[in-house]
C-alpha cells in the first residue's frame, strides 16, 4: 500500500492524477460543474485534449461534420455528459500507452474501459443510475489492478503465477497483503471520493447489499459489481459461447432482485457498448492500444466462440508467430505422452513447485509468506482440510506449531511440541526423514505412539506426516490431515515432488 501510494506522487503517475479529478467531476452532477472547469480538466493532459477533439471531429460523435477546434465547442455539439465520458475513457486508454507499458497493465486498461461501457449502456437501458456514474464506478472497479500493474508488474505476475495453487485473492494477499480491489478501494478513499462511490467500489455479493443505503447506491453498486464480472466473463479465454450464456445468465439471475430485467436486455446494451468501443478504435484510428477485445466483444453478441488462440488484448499490429514444424516421430516410436490435467496432484505439486521457486527468489518475500503458499499448495493437491507446518521457535530444539489451514492447527494446545528423537510417530518421521501415512489415527494399536496432545482431535483422524528437510538440516515437519479416516497414497512420483518442494521450504527457512 506505502509503495503504491509513494508510486502515484511520483513523476512517473504523470497521468493518474488527472484521472482523480476527472473522477471527481463525474461523480458530480451537470449543475456542479461549468462548462469551463470540465474543459480547463481536459486540457490538463495535452494527449487527452488532442484525442478528445479527434474523436469529436469523427463521424461517429459529429454526423453534421462541425468544425471542432476547442473543448468548450466540443461540449456543444456532442453533449456534456458525453465529453466528460469520453475524457475518463481516453485518459484510461492513454495510461495503457505510456511508458512502455507492460501488457497486464494493458489488460487492466481495457478491462476499466469495458466494465464502464458496460454498465453504461446498462445504466441507460435500465433507466434506473445515472449511466455516467454508473461508467465511473465500474470502470474504478479495476483501479487497483491498473495501479498494481503500473507500479508492482513484478509482484502481480509473481502473485498470478501463485493462483495457478490457490485462490487469486489469497494469491494477493499472501504476496502483498491485499487484493487488487482492496488497493484500489483504499487508493480511492483516501481521495475523498463522494460516498455513493466509494460504496460502488466495495465487495459486490448481491445478495447481501447493505439495506441501509439507499435504493439508488445501492443500485449502483450492484450495476457496477455486474459489469466488471460481466467483462471478466467476456474477456475469459477458452470459455466458449456455451459455458458464456450459461455463466451470464446465472450472473444476470443473482444481481436480479436489484437490476430487474438484466437478463433480457444484456445482449442489447452488449451491443452498445461494442457501438462505443467502436467509435473509439476508429474515431482515433488506434492500432497499438488494446481493444482486441472488440472482437471478443463481438464474438459474445454473436453467440460464436471465440478463436480459442486468439488473445482478447493482443495487439492488432502485432503477427501472430509461426508455427513451428511438425516433428516426424519415427516409425516405432511411442506416442507422446499426454501432459497431467490441471486438477491432478501432480499438476498441482509441479505448479506449486515453479511458483514457490520464484516466490522465494524475490525480493523481500517472507518466511511466513512462502510457508502459507507451501501449504495451500498441499492442501489444493491433496484435498486435505487440514495442514499444519511445526517448526523450531529461535534457540529451542523442539517443534511448535507455526503456520496453518483449517481448524485443527488452532485448537491445538500450546503444548503441541515436538522433539526430534521422541518416542511417537512424529519422532519417527524425523529420525527416518521419510514420510509416515497414518491411515486411521484411532487405531488402538498406534495410541502409545501418538503423542497425548493428538488424541482427542476430531479433525486429525487421518493424516501424513512429512519432514521439512534438505541434504543439510532438518528444518520442520509438516502435518496433512483429514477429519475422517481414508487409505492415504502416494505415488513415487508425488513423493519426489514433495520431497523438492519440502527441501525448497528447509533451504528458504535456512538463509
Amino acid at each position: 500500500m506505502r509503495r503504491a501510494t509513494a508510486a502515484l506522487r511520483s513523476s512517473q503517475a504523470a497521468a493518474f492524477p488527472e484521472l482523480i479529478r476527472l473522477v471527481h467531476t463525474l461523480a458530480q452532477q451537470n449543475d456542479e460543474v461549468t462548462v469551463q472547469e470540465l474543459a480547463d480538466l481536459v486540457k490538463k493532459d495535452s494527449t487527452v485534449l488532442v484525442k478528445t477533439l479527434q474523436i469529436a471531429n469523427s463521424l461517429g460523435y459529429n454526423p453534421g461534420h462541425v468544425r471542432i477546434t476547442t473543448v468548450p465547442q466540443a461540449i456543444q455539439v456532442i453533449g456534456f455528459n458525453r465529453v466528460r465520458t469520453l475524457a475518463l475513457s481516453l485518459l484510461l486508454l492513454e495510461q495503457s500507452n505510456r511508458y512502455r507499458s507492460p501488457d497486464e497493465q494493458r489488460e487492466a486498461s481495457a478491462l476499466s474501459l469495458c466494465s464502464g461501457l458496460f454498465a453504461q449502456a446498462a445504466g441507460a437501458e435500465q433507466s434506473l443510475v445515472d449511466p455516467e456514474q454508473a461508467f465511473v464506478c465500474a470502470a474504478l472497479r479495476h483501479f487497483g489492478r491498473i495501479v498494481m500493474t503500473t507500479f508492482l508488474t513484478s509482484e502481480y505476475r509473481t502473485a498470478l503465477s501463485l493462483a495457478k495453487t490457490m485462490p487469486a485473492d489469497a494469491a494477493f494477499r499472501t504476496l502483498l497483503g491485499l487484493t487488487p480491489a482492496e488497493l484500489g478501494y483504499e487508493l480511492l478513499r483516501a481521495e475523498n471520493l463522494p460516498p455513493e462511490i466509494l460504496t460502488a467500489l466495495k465487495p459486490c455479493v448481491p445478495e447481501a447489499l447493505d439495506s441501509v443505503d439507499s435504493p439508488a447506491t445501492v443500485r449502483l453498486h450492484a450495476l457496477a459489481g455486474f459489469s466488471a464480472e460481466l467483462c471478466e466473463l467476456v474477456c475469459t479465454p477458452g470459455l466458449n459461447a456455451a459455458d458464456f450464456h450459461d455463466q451470464s445468465s446465472r450472473l444476470a439471475a443473482r444481481f436480479a432482485r436489484l437490476l430487474p430485467g438484466l437478463g433480457a436486455r444484456m445482449p442489447a446494451f452488449l451491443a452498445e457498448a461494442s457501438h462505443q468501443l467502436s467509435r473509439l478504435k476508429h474515431g482515433l484510428g488506434i492500432h497499438t492500444l488494446p481493444l482486441g477485445v472488440l472482437d471478443r466483444v463481438k464474438h459474445r453478441i454473436a453467440k460464436k466462440d471465440p478463436p480459442q488462440a486468439a488473445d482478447a488484448f493482443a495487439r492488432p499490429d502485432s503477427a501472430p508467430p509461426l508455427p513451428p514444424p511438425p516433428a516426424v516421430a519415427p516409425a516405432d516410436s511411442a506416442p507422446p505422452a499426454a501432459p497431467p490435467r490441471a486438477d491432478t496432484p501432480e499438476f498441482i505439486l509441479q505448479a506449486g513447485l515453479e511458483n514457490l521457486t520464484a516466490l522465494a527468489a524475490a525480493a523481500g518475500t517472507s518466511d511466513a509468506t512462502v510457508c502459507t503458499a507451501l501449504l495451500a499448495v498441499m492442501q489444493r493437491a491433496f484435498g486435505a482440510p487440514e495442514c499444519v507446518l511445526f517448526l523450531p521457535r529461535r534457540g529451542r530444539l523442539a517443534l511448535e506449531v507455526a503456520h496453518g489451514l483449517g481448524r485443527a492447527w488452532r485448537e491445538l494446545p500450546p503444548h503441541a511440541t515436538i522433539t526430534p528423537g521422541e518416542r511417537t510417530l512424529f519422532g519417527l518421521c524425523l529420525t527416518r526423514r521419510d514420510n509416515l501415512l497414518v491411515h486411521d489415527a484411532r487405531d488402538a494399536a498406534l495410541a502409545a505412539h501418538t503423542p497425548e496432545w493428538l488424541r482427542d482431535s476430531s479433525a486429525l483422524a487421518a493424516f501424513a506426516l512429512m519432514p521439512v528437510a534438505d541434504s543439510e538440516s532438518l528444518a520442520g515437519l509438516l502435518l496433512v490431515g483429514w477429519p475422517e479416516r481414508r487409505k492415504i497414497a502416494l505415488s513415487p512420483a508425488q513423493a519426489q515432488q514433495i520431497r523438492e518442494l519440502l527441501s525448497l521450504l528447509a533451504r528458504t527457512l535456512a538463509r
